[in-house]
């Protein structure tokens, strides 16, 4: 009863905000204020005010839709494996699951975001990628490196990902094959058609494999829907989207059972409403996530052991902008529901409060601050409140200096909180995770290279980790009373040729460098202190002359923290002939032998080859965007 009159006391609170805000509204603002609404600003993550990517005062990498349509890889874990301070730790191919973190954080601290809309699983971070879109149903992908709790609340620990999704432009038709070796058969359809005012677009997916070695063998599949209504000075958004995964299971939970099997299937709806008034934009959302789990500890004897979960997570939140002479304020209330049904975890609920603040002072002598606050409360927990600022300073034309501090929580899972079996101990005594980061960074921009450094410095405590002190004792879950990660991150981006896009060469590079110390006794860790120690990452496009060939190129180095060092090397030659294009490529090309994560075998060489089918843009034209 008290979260409830909370909630009646903090809608009351921003109602009376958004009453009085547009009377403070300043209707001359500063030309640099107004350029805020500019339409070629694309970066929404690292601010509740859009910005345009040069002025972020924040380590933000944009993946766009070019960059998404030249990947080697056909899913978002092979994708975003390839951004420096990004580690994936992929227990089977194909994005059949795998765990994702940002700048040494764990796998439970990193918020996914579809249109920025939080799609994050409260029984493990285990199932943050199971999400119901392809690549294909992708415009773009925005990756904050560094905590967001001021902006999207618990869980932006280490970092944000935010998948924006593409929407009907005009009427087109795409089709999408592939073969490989290990039975690998991939196919995609998707279909665009605005209809009067109204646009519609969807997408199907399937991909699957007998697998790479035993029960390693997979059926994956997926369908998005999105459309775009006008009404009035309004604009209605509706998302729905469904997956299925069903995967063998060698070794990912204990290698004593080899005959692992698992189904996973995830259903998302959202509805969002844009207004843009004058000087005063609102956004209301409402969304809904489920998430079902089935585990079999052998496929063959399914009545030896098997679970259950069903995860639903109901959210709402009101957003609105102002602008007046003093900058732009951004205010959110986030209102949400998480609970689970499980065989094994049991029936638990809890509900969260949130009012979060933003304000962006754009000063004279090119002085840009932000400062902004988050204040939540969980049915679980008490009140938590976590402040930030970051502040930017435009150097010059092409130079650009900024200074970040933020602080980050995260509230423990369910599986966390209540697993339990002779091998893992879960607590229910655990307190939300802490963190505060300091960061320095400097960007250069110009027309055909860019570089941007980083360095930070993150301070955690009651940091959430399964921990032993011996070999033969079970993982028990604990609060670590403090880590420190401090770490160190180069991206540079150089365009060889005059032109850009797919006729362009360009050649970009990225590098991470962590460390770690804990400041307690010395235990084993099981995540968190098992995390990527350097991460080179170097990818080159180009076309061979006179040939209308084009190759493209990655390459990774990583060195993991007391692991090994290994090389993975995947190239793609692609030939287009008008609204087709057919390719061959090698994901693993010189067979390197790791492991990853500890004790998996990774998978050796990978061959395939495909095609792809345009059917309503011009050849010449990019994808089409939202």
């Amino acid at each position: 009863m008290r979260l409830r009159g909370s909630l009646w006391l903090a809608a009351a609170v921003l109602s009376l905000l958004v009453v009085s805000l547009p009377a403070q509204a300043d209707r001359v603002a500063d030309k640099t204020v107004k350029k805020l609404d500019h339409e070629d600003e694309i970066v929404v993550t690292a601010s509740r005010v859009p910005a345009e990517l040069a002025s972020i005062t924040r380590s933000v990498i944009v993946i766009d839709r070019e960059q998404i349509v030249s990947a080697l890889v056909h899913d978002l874990a092979g994708l975003l494996d390839y951004i420096a301070g990004v580690d994936v730790v992929q227990r089977g191919p194909g994005g059949v699951q795998a765990d994702l973190s940002i700048r040494g954080a764990t796998f439970e601290q990193t918020q996914i975001l579809i249109d920025g809309i939080k799609v994050g699983d409260p029984q493990t971070g285990h199932h943050s990628l199971d999400l119901p879109l392809s690549l294909d149903d992708i415009e773009r992908i925005e990756v904050l490196r560094g905590p967001a709790a001021r902006l999207y609340g618990p869980n932006a620990f280490g970092g944000v990902i935010n998948l924006i999704t593409r929407r009907a432009g005009k009427h087109e038709a795409g089709l999408d094959f592939r073969v490989g070796g290990f039975g690998r058969q991939d196919v995609g359809v998707s279909l665009a058609a605005p209809l009067g005012r109204t646009r519609h677009r969807m997408s199907v997916e399937r991909r699957r494999s007998s697998g790479y070695r035993s029960n390693t063998d997979f059926d994956l599949r997926s369908a998005f829907y999105a459309a775009t209504v006008p009404i009035g000075r309004s604009t209605l958004e509706a998302t729905l989207g469904y997956s299925d995964k069903r995967f063998g299971a060698n070794g990912f939970y204990s290698d004593r059972f080899p005959g692992q099997w698992e189904r996973t299937s995830t259903s998302y709806a959202a509805v969002s409403m844009h207004f843009e008034g004058d000087g005063l934009p609102l956004a209301a959302t409402v969304s809904w996530r489920r998430h079902g789990d089935e585990f079999l500890l052998d496929r063959e004897r399914p009545e030896f052991y098997r679970n259950t979960h069903t995860t639903d997570v109901y959210a709402v939140e009101l957003a609105a902008r102002v602008r007046s002479h003093a900058g732009v304020t951004a205010v959110a209330l986030d209102l949400g529901r998480e609970q689970i049904v499980s065989s094994s975890l049991g029936n638990h609920a809890r509900q969260r409060l949130g009012i979060l603040v933003e304000h962006l002072i754009v000063l004279p002598e090119r002085w840009q601050v932000s400062a902004g606050a988050a204040l939540y409360r969980c049915s679980d927990n008490g009140w938590q409140f976590w402040p930030g600022l970051d502040a930017g300073w435009q150097l010059g034309r092409d130079h650009h200096l900024y200074l970040s501090l933020g602080g980050g929580f995260r509230l423990p899972s369910f599986t966390e909180l209540y697993y339990s079996s002779p091998a893992n101990q879960g607590s229910r005594d655990l307190a939300p995770e802490r963190s505060w980061t300091t960061e320095l960074g400097y960007q250069w921009r110009r027309a055909r290279v860019e570089m941007s450094v980083a360095a930070f410095s993150r301070h955690s405590r009651n940091l959430i980790d399964w921990t032993r002190a011996k070999d033969d004792d079970p993982w028990q879950v604990r609060n670590i009373r403090r880590l420190d990660t401090v770490g160190f991150e180069l991206d540079t981006s150089l365009r060889l040729t005059r032109s850009d896009g797919p006729a362009g060469a360009r050649l970009h590079m990225g590098y991470s460098h962590l460390k770690s110390a804990q400041g307690v006794i010395e235990l084993a860790s099981k995540y968190a202190l098992t995390h990527l120690r350097n991460q080179l990452v170097i990818g080159l496009d180009h076309r061979w002359p006179g040939s209308g060939l084009r190759q493209d190129w990655r390459v990774r180095i990583e060195e993991r923290v007391d692991r090994q060092r290994y090389r993975i090397v995947d190239t793609r030659l692609s030939w287009a002939r008008g609204r087709m294009r057919f390719y061959i490529e090698a994901n693993n090309l010189f067979d390197e032998d790791y492991v990853d994560p500890d004790p998996l075998p990774a998978p050796g060489r990978w061959l395939g080859a495909g095609m792809t089918l345009d059917l309503g843009s011009s050849p010449r034209e990019s994808p089409v965007t939202k």
